[in-house]
């Protein structure tokens, strides 16, 4: 900056500061005199704070009031410069993925590849633009409905029409998308186009991998479909951005899934990451020496929620062999032959940092699994939990069909089933305990009403707060369900729209915040004068901040209180559930004992890491009545990392 910028700024300052000062001494109002010193404030900002920076900062702050836990594992692996691709995976967050991946790498000149529609929005394309985003067409954006409809027989590559006009319309390259009936979703591109009526297609019809199918050949006969027409683009231009980009030593974001989805699995990874690197490092030789690809697991705890985790892993880089390159030279079937090769690099580094399973019942087996494993009283950090999850993951792949395993399987589904017909957690059952003494029930009754009167004390303090976030609470999960189900709508890859979620929830409090503090302000100042209304603005969203952190406070409370009742009121459910569990965490430590699960987990974590979790569980097993209460009553329910809300998303 130069020094008469800087003069220019401070003589800006001192003005405004000035007039603020002798507007109140003349007796002016003091709202006036602050609006005068903020407007030549708010004339420097502009001047001197960089956009980017500036909305880093606010998206940041959004996302850790949104999140209760955002960790990071492997910043390290960053360079500090020189060119970079970070392939992000799985985009189950729509647009709050870009903003988690900013905030854990430590770097600022980070820009992200953003879908052309999107980058055409008037607000969030401007915020797109300011943080550096590349535009990228995507076909499905600008599809077009084809007239007539089309018939196709069973694996046969041409196409009848009827009413149609394929000479029009298609052209080789175009992907046709069928659009209504069993089929929809079905897919193909064009080979060639006879006449109105006739085309041929370059395989059969195909089904996508969707929330309902899996890839694969149409078995039955088309009759009378209507269809989509996705244009074959030329994304020379963003291959060559990015390409720029990279020889500029910054940094490029891609999803390589394509669009975000709630599946509980990664997508098939497009190639466009590979041919990116590539091709960086064919046109520029500085690329050629330096750039790195970086896979990064992008694994959120319901993350839809607000107030959830999200635990970023950023895995090993992975420097392209320069052969590779050679070999896209060549183009043609070489050049193919590379981009897969590089292409099966970075889907194995990305399955390295992300836990994917088959369905929903997998999930919730590995993390009972997990949760049976390690020590009750134990609170694994979030790189515990993501190793014995991946190890987990891997070693029910390998051994799905050993007949422990499947037992194992089914006796947590079973578990499990018990606990939703009971309405009870199994983090509620970790925390209870049979009472067998009447000492054991009155430090049980003691504290249970300890819980109940700190609840209500709770409550009464802190119910202006809840009138405060009430509104804000209500309308964002309403437009975000609407939005969520618009999304599930238009997808053929979606399992309930919940990628969108947190996505419009962060949007509408964005937007939704500063009116609603305005029209309270405004009501403070109409029942209550000047001075509630300027005690509201400047002091009401810390008691809002504090409103929720305590109810935080206040749910762990009441998660306690649910075993202490069913310990007093039904001891033998209490015993009866405590046995199954324990039961499991036995059979759950010798799978992973005797398929060895656990191998690589003392090198990934450590050997006391290891032993924490798992043998001082063995002994938390056998601890005696009279110690549990004495840990009751000096330090109450010891939180656990697998939080009440993991629990409520099972069930």
């Amino acid at each position: 900056m130069a020094l008469s910028e800087q003069l220019y700024g401070i003589w800006l300052l001192w003005a405004g500061v000035g007039l603020g000062a002798f507007l109140s001494s003349m007796g002016y109002h003091w709202l006036i005199a602050q609006s005068v010193m903020l407007t030549f404030l708010t004339m420097w900002c502009l001047e001197n704070i960089d956009a980017k920076l500036f909305l880093r900062g606010v998206l940041f702050t959004a996302v850790e009031v949104f999140f209760k836990d955002f960790d990071v594992a492997g910043q390290m692996r960053v360079p500090d410069d020189g060119p970079v691709i970070l392939a992000c995976a799985p985009h189950a967050n729509q647009f709050v993925d870009p903003t988690v991946v900013t905030k854990a790498i430590p770097r600022t000149d980070i820009g992200f590849l953003a879908a052309a529609s999107t980058m055409r929005k008037k607000y969030i394309g401007r915020l797109a633009k300011v943080m550096q985003s590349i535009p990228v067409e995507r076909p499905q954006d600008i599809a077009t409905v084809g007239q007539g409809t089309i018939a196709v027989e069973v694996g046969s590559h041409t196409v009848q029409g009827h009413g149609s006009r394929f000479t029009a319309t298609m052209k080789p390259g175009c992907l046709l998308v069928i659009d209504s009936g069993p089929e929809k979703g079905c897919t193909s591109r064009v080979a060639t186009v006879e006449s109105d009526t006739l085309m041929t297609l370059k395989r059969p019809l195909q089904w996508p991998r969707t929330a309902t199918h899996h890839s694969g050949a149409l078995l039955e006969r088309l009759n009378a479909s209507s269809y989509k027409i996705h244009p074959l683009l030329d994304q020379s231009a963003v291959f060559d951005a990015v390409y720029n980009r990279l020889n500029e030593g910054h940094v490029v974001g891609i999803f390589p899934e394509g669009g975000s989805h709630d599946r509980t699995e990664l997508l098939p990874i497009k190639a466009g990451v590979s041919v990116m690197a590539l091709g960086a490092m064919a046109k520029y030789p500085n690329v050629m020496s330096n750039l790195k690809i970086i896979p990064v697991g992008i694994n959120y705890f319901n993350g839809h929620r607000f107030r959830s985790r999200v635990f970023v892993d950023i895995g090993q880089p992975i420097v392209p062999d320069p052969s590779l390159v050679e070999q896209f030279r060549k183009g043609g079937a070489e050049r193919k032959m590379a981009q897969n090769k590089l292409l099966e690099q970075v889907a194995t580094a990305l399955k390295g940092v992300t836990v994917e399973a088959s369905d929903f019942n997998h999930l919730l087996f590995l993390r009972a699994v997990r949760r049976l494993y390690k020590s009750t009283t134990h609170k694994a950090s979030p790189e515990e939990r993501m190793a014995l999850m991946l190890a987990f993951s891997k070693g029910y792949k390998r051994d799905v069909n050993d007949k422990q395993v499947q037992h194992l399987y089914q006796d947590v589904l079973n578990y499990r089933q018990r606990l939703i017909r009971l309405d009870i957690s199994d983090h509620e059952v970790s925390r209870s305990h049979p009472r067998d003494t009447l000492v054991s029930t009155a430090a049980a009754v003691l504290s249970l009403l300890q819980s109940v009167l700190f609840l209500i004390a709770c409550g009464v303090v802190l119910l202006p707060g809840f009138v405060v976030i009430f509104p804000w609470r209500v309308l964002t999960r309403y437009i975000s369900k609407k939005k969520a189900h618009q999304a599930l709508q238009k997808s053929s890859v979606k399992i309930k729209g919940n990628d969108v979620v947190a996505t419009w929830k962060l949007m509408t409090s964005i937007c939704l915040l500063p009116i609603q503090h305005a029209l309270y302000t405004s009501m403070a100042y109409w029942w209550g004068g000047e001075s509630w209304a300027v005690g509201y603005f400047f002091f009401a969203p810390f008691i809002a901040m504090l409103t929720i952190k305590s109810t935080e406070r206040g749910m762990e409370l009441a998660n306690s209180i649910r075993p202490l009742w069913l310990a007093l009121i039904s001891p033998e459910t209490t015993s009866e559930l405590i046995g199954m569990r324990t039961k499991l965490k036995n059979d759950v430590r010798d799978l992973v004992c005797r398929l060895g699960w656990d191998k690589n987990l003392e090198q990934n974590l450590g050997r006391k890491a290891v032993r924490r979790m798992s043998i001082t569980s063995l002994q938390s097993d056998d601890d005696t009545t009279d110690d549990f209460d004495k840990d009751l009553m000096t330090s109450g329910m010891i939180p656990s990392d697998d939080d009440e809300e993991e629990e409520e998303e099972e069930n």
